[in-house]
């Protein structure tokens, strides 16, 4: 899929949870023209495995990864660490 004004380190951190997954051949975001500003992002499941549950259980878990490290910043502020 191709997609415009997304930071790519979010398609990064993703592609990396992906990536970790069994069911995942491969998962890769690349830049496909600078000018252009549009994200490629690439997901191959093994047989057998549906690309959109995978692409989402990967969201669900980057969300709760993100999520996490939001409440433990949030701690370590009021801590005024």
């Amino acid at each position: 899929m191709e997609l415009k004004d997304i930071d790519f380190s979010v398609l990064d951190a993703l592609q990396e949870v992906l990536n970790s997954f069994e069911e995942v051949e491969y998962a890769g975001v690349n830049l496909t023209h600078p000018l252009l500003g549009t994200l490629r992002f690439i997901l191959k499941t093994r047989e057998g495995y549906s690309a959109d549950e995978v692409l989402m259980k990967g969201l669900r878990q980057l969300s709760g990864i993100t999520h996490g490290l939001s409440e433990s910043i949030q701690r370590l502020l009021t801590q005024g660490v």
